[in-house]
């Protein structure tokens, strides 16, 4: 996948990827796009913050990333989020979003 127009932006901590959530998927994964987000499928309603840590867990496994270096820094009740990737650049997760998308195993989780 390409990541070109993908909203990816610095902080002083690492990068902050925007997110777009669809709760409630049959399956987990990364869709693609919507606009400057990265669509992501989760499982999890968006209840109690069930599917905000399934997006956390599908990004790190997509990116190849320990879930502890991911957290959601802005929209924690709504579908568009900011999630901060400690330690990277937009450079890097720029680089690891193409990779990813260039293995069909790792768009989606197992069903």
């Amino acid at each position: 996948m390409s990541s070109a127009g993908l909203r990816i932006d610095a902080s002083a901590t690492g990068a902050v990827l925007r997110v777009r959530v669809v709760p409630g998927a049959r399956r987990e994964g990364v869709l693609g796009l919507h606009g400057a987000e990265l669509r992501v499928a989760v499982r999890a309603a968006a209840r109690e913050g069930r599917a905000n840590e399934a997006v956390l867990a599908v990004l790190a496994l997509y990116l190849e990333l320990p879930a502890r270096d991911l957290s959601i820094t802005s929209g924690a009740t709504a579908r568009s989020k900011g999630v901060l990737i400690r330690g990277a650049t937009p450079a890097g997760i720029r680089v690891r979003i193409e990779r990813a998308g260039r293995d069909p195993d790792r768009a989606t989780t197992p069903a």
